[in-house]
């Protein structure tokens, strides 16, 4: 995210992660980008325990503030970078997160209803802000500190700002106070006092309004009106009333209890139907069968924010359902958790149940996902001995918070029985839970990797020296190699490798934090990127500088120049994206001019732009929000994910309306398969399925019967010429994207239902969900039909 990029002042969130720097090897305080809108690709269900910390002073130096946008409100310019912040030591801080509110009716109401105990029962919130204000403009600063332990402290201000131009060192002034009120909390100071640090914290020409959450649980107030704002992002719950999203939060525990295994529509209106007065009074049976299909979501919602206390009893729910659906009362499941607790089941093949531990064994995402506080470590530890030995539990400790796990595990354990370690579900689920899912990333990221580079699927007499990819990634996570001519001289057929794989090396490296390093080898990969897409070589190495812009590349180039990044726009925008530095604007230039060519107005394109697309998708017909499908699903990809991944439900059920007329002569004759979750969550199969789930969260499927993967494709192509022959689509596919026929490793391409796109996705994930692909339709003659 480009750090001087406009943000709207609004309603904008800024997430600020301590820069950290553990003394005992654990890594704490890798950057987080957290969205305001939920998607089933952000909501981790992921539960995270550090490895062995004996004593941390961590020191917080640095700030990586960076904006998400939403909604539609006035901007105002804020460079990111003019937020001063004051660099001082703390102690356990290990995420800051800001959040800069407007004060409107919705804001109010919350506010009231979390606040009225500290407060009092009199005040008039919106009186006090108008009144206090005295014609300025009125925002609410809300900084949370996130401690190491994993409390959290809140404070919670009202900001009066006569000229909003200031805004960045107020927000500035804000993170400085917190951390000065935090420091005073733990050093035992009383409210009043922290009150004092947060009021003696803004610069002058500015105040503080004397209001404060309370400190102790500080997941109150503010936390509540976002989980309100995060409930009306889910698919399905978008027109919800606030009053109805306070009532779902709080009987939330209820509906999950009657909650049925079964998600047929029979067997929700049934549950319903076995709810409370009290519930039903202010939940609708539409918005009851919403919450269900989209429970992981939800839940994750209300245990993030413990919006109005929920958060203990939905846990309580989800526990008690666990072990009613393993056959067993909730006293005997509590039981089991006691004697894990008191070390008396050292491990889960200690339990005498039979039925109970193969249910566990069955659903460990669920399992550690419920119970993970009572889960000692010494259980942990002794499952995870006990399945992969103590040897390789062992090399797996040591090596873990290293970014270059992998390797430092493949020289111990070797590379066949690290990889056995690594595709057993269980093993992961429990190794995720142990050292957390950053540490767990460093392994599963490192092979990746690896098995890219490696990779001779497909070419005969290819031989890849296994200690030249070694030294290859070696060199790429200490930032020594500048280009691909460097890993050429080591072996052509690892350049090979990285150029067919580099949307999947970018995004790695990325996550990773390790792209930077490498920003001189992910330009020269944009610029092959670009040539595939049928650009020039020096149109391509000009146009990746930094700060270009359409009319520079029109100035410098001439208009035949910019019109050749039209032509595939889709492979233009993914290659653009390698960068280490994305250039957003370019990106957006480019998408804007697509959506020109494709007939759009002015007005429609700006809403798309703006990530609007449900109020553009009502003046669009299915065709047409169809044929634009793609370039939009690009450009939200690379400049808000949230967005993207909305988008993607949108996109998946204007591609089936689209071609509903051919759909009703297939079903004629073709059953799609697993048609029975059409509309609702899947769920994936096979001996992995277990990790599957934890792994990529809920793949949703269409209102027509298709899986919904494009969350997780790494890689998008329009083919206008596919038979819907794999081997054939496939090969097309491949030489469009990289130039030859040979496949990625872990990677399958999978056709979509529009007849003319295929999207690159992992093969775990396409082969776990079972599902009818766009190439059996291809076959049946969509591409004539429509």
């Amino acid at each position: 995210m480009n750090l001087a990029r406009k943000v709207k002042a609004g309603l904008s969130l800024f997430t600020a992660s301590a820069m950290l720097f553990s003394f005992t090897g654990c890594e704490l305080g890798k950057a987080k980008q957290e969205s305001s809108t939920v998607s089933q690709a952000e909501v981790s269900k992921a539960t995270n325990v550090d490895a062995d910390v004996n004593d941390i002073n961590d020191a917080f130096v640095e700030l990586n503030i960076q904006p998400i946008v939403v909604n539609s409100v006035d901007t105002l310019e804020i460079n990111v970078e003019d937020i001063v912040v004051n660099p001082v030591n703390v102690k356990g801080i290990q995420n800051i997160e800001v959040e800069v509110i407007p004060i409107n009716d919705d804001f109010i109401t919350v506010a009231h209803e979390n606040f009225v105990s500290y407060y009092g029962e009199d005040i008039d919130l919106k009186k006090f802000f108008i009144d206090a204000a005295i014609g300025a403009t009125a925002v609410v600063v809300m900084v949370t500190l996130t401690t190491v332990s994993g409390g959290t402290a809140t404070f919670f201000g009202a900001v009066l700002v006569s000229e909003m131009s200031k805004a960045a060192v107020i927000i500035g002034a804000a993170i400085d106070a917190a951390v000065s009120g935090y420091q005073a909390y733990q050093e035992g100071g009383d409210a009043s006092y922290i009150i004092g640090h947060m009021l003696n914290g803004v610069a002058e020409g500015f105040k503080w309004s004397a209001i404060l959450a309370p400190l102790t649980g500080g997941i109150s107030g503010i936390k509540a009106l976002r989980a309100v704002k995060y409930l009306k992002k889910v698919p399905g719950l978008e027109q919800l009333e606030d009053k109805t999203a306070r009532a779902l939060i709080k009987n939330l525990a209820k509906i999950i209890k009657e909650a049925p295994e079964n998600l047929s529509d029979d067997a929700l209106k049934k549950a319903y139907k076995a709810l409370s007065k009290e519930v039903t009074e202010e939940i609708t049976e539409d918005i009851f069968m919403q919450v269900i299909k989209n429970e992981s979501a939800i839940v994750s919602i209300v245990q993030k924010t413990d919006a109005f206390g929920a958060g203990k009893g939905v846990r309580q729910a989800l526990q008690e359902r666990f072990w009613k659906r393993a056959g067993v009362t909730d006293e005997v499941g509590k039981t089991i958790i006691k004697e894990i607790k008191q070390q008396s089941l050292k491990n889960l093949d200690d339990i005498s149940e039979p039925a109970v531990k193969e249910y566990i064994n069955k659903n460990m995402y669920e399992f550690v996902e419920y119970f993970g506080g009572s889960l000692s470590k010494d259980f942990v530890d002794s499952c995870l001995k006990n399945s992969i030995s103590e040897e390789a539990y062992q090399a797996i400790k040591e090596t873990i918070t290293d970014e270059k796990a992998y390797l430092r595990l493949i020289e111990k354990l070797g590379t066949s029985q690290t990889d056995d370690i690594l595709s057993d579900s269980s093993t992961l689920i429990m190794l995720q839970k142990r050292f957390g899912a950053d540490n767990l990333a460093n392994l599963r990221n490192g092979r990746a990797v690896f098995n890219q580079l490696s990779n001779t699927a497909g070419r005969t007499n290819v031989t890849i020296n296994p200690d030249d990819v070694v030294k290859v990634m070696e060199d790429l996570f200490d930032g020594n190699i500048d280009n691909l001519a460097q890993i050429e001289k080591i072996d052509r057929n690892i350049a090979a490798n990285l150029t067919a794989s580099r949307d999947l090396i970018s995004t790695t490296f990325k996550d990773m934090g390790l792209v930077k390093k490498s920003s001189s080898l992910f330009d020269d990969l944009s610029v092959k990127g670009l040539g595939y897409a049928g650009i020039d070589s020096s149109v391509a190495n000009t146009i990746i500088g930094d700060g270009m812009t359409k009319q520079k590349i029109i100035n410098d180039l001439g208009q035949s120049a910019y019109d050749s990044l039209l032509k595939n726009p889709d492979l233009t925008i993914q290659s653009l994206a390698l960068k280490a530095n994305v250039n957003e604007s370019l990106i957006e230039e480019i998408t804007t001019d697509a959506l020109k060519s494709n007939g759009l107005s002015d007005d429609i394109i700006k809403q798309l732009i703006k990530g609007d697309s449900l109020g553009a998708a009502e003046q669009l017909t299915a065709k047409q929000l169809n044929d634009i499908g793609n370039i939009v699903a690009d450009y939200y990809k690379y400049t808000d994910f949230s967005t993207y991944s909305n988008f993607n439900r949108q996109l998946a059920q204007a591609r089936g309306e689209n071609i509903s007329a051919f759909l009703k002569e297939y079903q004629k004759d073709f059953t799609i398969t697993n048609y029975k979750y059409a509309g609702n969550l899947m769920s994936p199969t096979g001996s992995n399925a277990n990790y599957i789930k934890a792994k990529y969260g809920d793949i949703y499927m269409s209102k027509s019967g298709f899986a919904i993967f494009d969350d997780y494709a790494i890689a998008r192509v329009k083919v206008s010429d596919l038979t819907g022959i794999d081997t054939s689509d496939i090969q097309k596919a491949n030489r469009l994207h990289h130039g030859t026929s040979e496949s990625i490793k872990g990677y399958t391409w999978h056709h979509l239902e529009d007849g003319e796109t295929l999207i690159l996705i992992p093969t775990e994930l396409h082969d776990a969900y079972k599902h009818t692909g766009g190439a059996s339709l291809i076959r049946e003659g969509l591409k004539e039909a429509v």
